[in-house]
C-alpha cells in the first residue's frame, strides 16, 4: 500500500497575525455583548496591537469606551477609525455620539454632516442630528435663563440696601408718630388735670368766701 504523504504547509506570519487579531476581536465582541466593557476594551486593544490598520477594531473599542461613559476615549478611537477608513459611516456616528455626550454640539453636528456626505440617507445620523440640535437649543435656553437669573440677582442685590434703608426710615417715622401721639395724649391729660385743679381751687375759694360771709 502507498502511504499518503503529509505535507506541512507553513503559515505566513501575516496570516498568523490576522488570524490572531480576529480571535481577540471576537473575544471583544463577546465581552461587549455581555456589557463587560473593560474586558472588551482589553481584547480590542490586543487585536489593535496586532493589526492597527483595522478601522473596525477602533470603532468597537470606541463603543466600549462609550458603554463605560469614557467619552473622551471614545472620541479618540472614533477619530482614528475615520482616519483609517473615511467611508466607514459608523465611525462618524461613534464620534458624533461622543461629542454630543461631551457637550460639543457644534462639533457633533459638523461630524454628522461629514458622515451624511458619505451616506446621505443614513437613518442613524439623521436621527442623531435632530437630537443634537434639540439638545443644543435646550442648552442655549438654559444658559439664557441662568444669565437672566444672575442679572436679576445682581440688580436685586444693588437695590437691596436702598430698600432696606427705606424700610428702616419708615419704621423710625412710625415710631416717632406713635411717640408724638402718646406725648400729646399725656399732655392733654395733664392739661385736663390742671384745669380740674384750678376749678376745684376756685370752687373752694367761693365756698370759703361764702362761709366767711
Amino acid at each position: 500500500m502507498l502511504k499518503r504523504a503529509c505535507l506541512c504547509v507553513p503559515v505566513p506570519p501575516l496570516f498568523r497575525i490576522i488570524f490572531t487579531s480576529c480571535y481577540f476581536y471576537r473575544l471583544g465582541n463577546k465581552a461587549f455583548g455581555s456589557k463587560s466593557y473593560d474586558e472588551a476594551i482589553k481584547h480590542y486593544t490586543e487585536a489593535i496591537q496586532l493589526d492597527a490598520t483595522n478601522h473596525v477594531y477602533f470603532s468597537n473599542r470606541s463603543a466600549s469606551h462609550g458603554g463605560k461613559g469614557d467619552w473622551a476615549d471614545a472620541a479618540t478611537d472614533a477619530k482614528e477609525c475615520i482616519k483609517l477608513n473615511p467611508s466607514f459611516v459608523k465611525g462618524y456616528y461613534r464620534l458624533a455620539t461622543a461629542q454630543t455626550e461631551l457637550g460639543n454640539w457644534d462639533a457633533a453636528i459638523a461630524t454628522i454632516k461629514q458622515g451624511m456626505n458619505v451616506e446621505p440617507d443614513n437613518s442613524q445620523l439623521s436621527k442623531l442630528l435632530r437630537q443634537v440640535k434639540a439638545k443644543r437649543a435646550n442648552a442655549k435656553r438654559a444658559a439664557s435663563a441662568a444669565s437672566a437669573a444672575a442679572n436679576t440677582a445682581s440688580n436685586t442685590s444693588g437695590v437691596g440696601p436702598t430698600t432696606s434703608f427705606a424700610s428702616t426710615t419708615d419704621r423710625e417715622l412710625l415710631d416717632l408718630q406713635e411717640q408724638f401721639i402718646t406725648s400729646n395724649r399725656e399732655y392733654n391729660t395733664v392739661k385736663a388735670n390742671i384745669h380740674k385743679s384750678q376749678r376745684e381751687v376756685k370752687m373752694n375759694e367761693l365756698t370759703k368766701a361764702e362761709l366767711e360771709t
